[in-house]
């Protein structure tokens, strides 16, 4: 009876564990929008078996892109990315990070891989651009960023601001769950255009 309930405990904390990794790799993906009702398929294009299908508006998490495929995390499926939305909110092609028009007032921007403006970090005058934080040694390591009155940043998850992005125009000694240590461009410009 005893080897019984050491049997079940076992299933449970194995269960458990899968349960976790899936939210764990969850977290790995960029949050997107869909912006049409369309097929997904068992590989990168139409030349793959239709696999499921998703709806228009429809919240999912991509897990990589490849080309103009991406693979869809929840549905298991590859979608064309063109009918993906990686703005904040779902909407058509052009959806996604909006970048103020206008000349960068002038100001600085700080940048920490510890939450509460700890540990290591860099700052830099507002009006610069870093489309991949990998060639500076910073891919996906901020965690709190502190801003100068009159300026801001937005973070994005992947290069070339391709993905989910955050716009800071305060400090933030936590940033939000999806951008925390998962950053991998950043651009700097004032919050009003002149």
């Amino acid at each position: 009876m005893r080897f019984l309930g050491n049997l079940a405990a076992l299933f449970l904390v194995v269960g458990s564990l899968f349960a976790g990794s899936s939210a764990f790799a969850e977290g790995l993906g960029s949050r997107a929008h869909i912006i049409s009702a369309t097929d997904l398929y068992k590989g990168p294009g139409t030349g793959y078996a239709v696999s499921g299908a998703v709806t228009a508006g429809q919240d999912v998490i991509v897990t990589r892109c490849s080309g103009l495929w991406c693979l869809l995390d929840d549905e298991g499926g590859w979608i064309a990315k063109q009918n993906v939305s990686f703005g904040q909110h779902a909407g058509g092609l052009l959806q996604g990070p909006r970048f103020i028009d206008g000349r960068a007032a002038d100001g600085t921007i700080c940048f920490y891989d510890g939450a509460g403006f700890s540990g290591n970090g860099f700052c830099l005058d507002s009006g610069n651009v870093l489309p991949d934080l990998l060639l500076v040694g910073w891919d996906n390591k901020i965690s709190s960023v502190s801003v100068d009155p009159g300026t801001s940043v937005t973070l994005c998850r992947d290069r070339n601001f391709a993905s989910y992005c955050v716009r800071v125009d305060r400090d933030m000694a936590n940033l939000p769950r999806l951008i925390d240590n998962s950053a991998s461009s950043i651009q700097m410009l004032s919050p009003r255009p002149f």
